[in-house]
C-alpha cells in the first residue's frame, strides 16, 4: 500500500459522491441522469466520476464539454447532448468547469426555470457559475428538490442561501482531505523541478486557456 498512488483528483470526487448520496437520500431534500460539464482534463475528471457511480446501477448520464472526451463513452450509457437538454431532462446535474468570461454565470434565473422542480444541483467547482442570488429565488419559489454547493463567489459564505433547508453548503473543502492535499504538493513541486532543469512538463497549462483566463481577470478587475 505504501506504493499506491492516488490522484489528488479522488479527494474532490469523493466528495462529490458524498453528496450525490446525501441529495438523493433527500437529506438535503433522484439520481437518475447526471449532467458532468468538464473543461479541462485537470478539473473533476469524468471518468473519475462514472466509475464511482457504477455501484447506482446503469442511469443514462447526459454529458455536455466544449471538448468531447469520447473516451468516456464506454462509461455505462454517456450520451452527448446540449447542456438546455440537460437543464430540462436530468434528475442530478454536477457541475465541472472552471470559471472564466464563457462561464461565469453560466446558470442564472433562466437556465433555472428549465430544469425539473425536484432536480438536484451540485457544484464542486468554482463560484460564480451558478448565480447564487437567481438561485436563492428559484430555492424559495419552490424549484429544485435539493442544492449541494462547495464553491461560491465570495468566500467565506455569508449570503441567504444558508437559510434554505434543502440547500447544503459545505466550505470549499473538496480537495481538503490528506492524501489529495499531499499529491498535489508533490506533483506540483515536481512540475516545478522538471521546469528548472528545461525537462518536459507533464500537466502544462494549453496557451488557450491563458487567453480566456487573461480575458477573464481583465473584466473582473476593471
Amino acid at each position: 500500500m505504501d506504493n499506491l498512488i492516488i490522484p489528488p483528483i479522488l479527494g474532490l470526487v469523493g466528495m462529490l459522491m458524498a453528496l450525490v448520496v446525501t441529495c438523493s437520500l433527500g437529506l438535503c431534500r433522484a439520481m437518475s441522469p447526471m449532467y458532468s460539464y468538464h473543461n479541462r482534463d485537470t478539473w473533476a475528471k469524468p471518468r473519475w466520476v462514472l466509475r464511482r457511480l457504477k455501484p447506482f446501477g446503469t442511469p443514462k448520464i447526459l454529458v455536455n464539454d466544449v471538448m468531447p472526451d469520447h473516451t468516456i463513452d464506454g462509461y455505462l450509457k454517456v450520451h452527448w447532448t446540449t447542456k438546455n437538454e440537460i437543464y430540462k431532462n436530468a434528475d442530478l446535474i454536477s457541475l465541472h468547469l472552471p470559471l472564466n468570461t464563457k462561464t461565469k454565470d453560466m446558470i442564472t434565473a433562466k437556465e433555472l426555470s428549465l430544469m425539473k422542480d425536484n432536480a438536484l444541483l451540485i457544484n464542486t467547482s468554482r463560484g460564480g457559475i451558478i448565480n447564487e442570488k437567481d438561485l436563492f429565488f428559484a430555492l424559495k419559489k419552490g424549484k429544485l428538490g435539493g442544492v449541494a454547493i462547495d464553491v461560491f463567489e465570495n468566500e467565506p459564505y455569508e449570503g441567504p442561501l444558508k437559510n434554505i433547508e434543502r440547500c447544503l453548503l459545505t466550505s470549499h473543502m473538496g480537495s481538503m482531505s490528506e492524501d489529495c492535499r499531499t499529491r498535489m504538493e508533490i506533483e506540483s513541486t515536481e512540475e516545478i523541478v522538471r521546469f528548472f532543469n528545461n525537462e518536459q512538463l507533464k500537466n502544462p497549462v494549453p496557451e488557450s486557456e491563458y487567453n480566456i483566463q487573461k480575458g477573464f481577470w481583465n473584466w473582473k478587475i476593471f
